[in-house]
């Protein structure tokens, strides 16, 4: 029997707190959704007693706007996934959100049963096995050198999923740039032994979103031969 997601949704539109909560329960998610409308709210119930799985987090509160709602919230929750509400076409706001640590960001009026359900499980699942990665690196998690290239994979594994399911909802360019500040936070040498495993064409969409001095950086620490050939399609492609 799986386990009720505990989900704090930070929202202060009473129309919008209705339909997420219509769409959960027509996905038939096992939840308990908790509803907070201000900031000063949600940070006195995430420093409480009760321990939430997921945020989703609307960007303008009453007492907070912007990127600075994201910002202010993860100092209390720095250890649960966060999905980001943007407004119409907000795809610049969204890429920064994933720069300071969301997990994801869904443009409200865009968003029906389908994509917030994968929305839920991507931010849950990237969020699990970046911790296992960073504790791994950090040597808390005793993991063998097999099992750890089989983490990669599964991350890799997902940030494909997500990429192909982005790009399959016609902004390629948006779903690259999301990419780009992703891996800019993973700037380790996991981070580009991840990056690595997509596809080459990914790779260099997402490259193109990133400053030069940071693609440098990432190809310096890939595999030799993976630079190599990642080197030569950018120069074959540039205009």
């Amino acid at each position: 029997m799986n386990e009720s997601i505990k989900i704090l949704f930070i929202e202060d539109n009473p129309g919008d707190v209705f339909l997420f909560r219509e769409m959960l329960v027509r996905a038939k998610l096992d939840f308990e959704l908790f509803v907070r409308t201000s900031l000063k709210d949600a940070a006195e119930s995430l420093t409480g007693k009760e321990k939430f799985d997921l945020l989703i987090l609307d960007l303008s509160l009453p007492d907070s706007n912007g990127i600075n709602t994201l910002v202010s919230i993860k100092s209390h929750s720095d250890d649960i996934p966060i999905i980001v509400l943007t407004g119409t076409n907000d795809y610049d706001t969204g890429a920064s959100a994933i720069a300071e640590g969301a997990q994801d960001y869904l443009v409200k009026e865009e968003v029906y049963g389908t994509v917030l359900m994968r929305s839920i499980r991507y931010a849950r699942e990237r969020h699990r096995l970046l911790v296992e990665l960073e504790r791994a690196s950090k040597k808390e998690l005793k993991i063998s050198e097999n099992e750890a290239f089989k983490l990669k994979d599964e991350v890799a594994r997902l940030n494909e999923e997500i990429l192909s399911f982005k790009t399959s909802r016609g902004n390629k360019k948006a779903a690259y740039k999301d990419m780009a500040e992703y891996f800019a936070e993973m700037k380790s040498k996991d981070g580009a032994d991840i990056l690595s495993r997509l596809k080459d064409e990914d790779i260099i969409g997402i490259f193109n979103e990133m400053p030069k001095d940071l693609v440098a950086e990432m190809l310096q620490k890939m595999d030799r031969d993976k630079a190599t050939t990642l080197t030569r399609k950018m120069l074959v492609t540039e205009p």
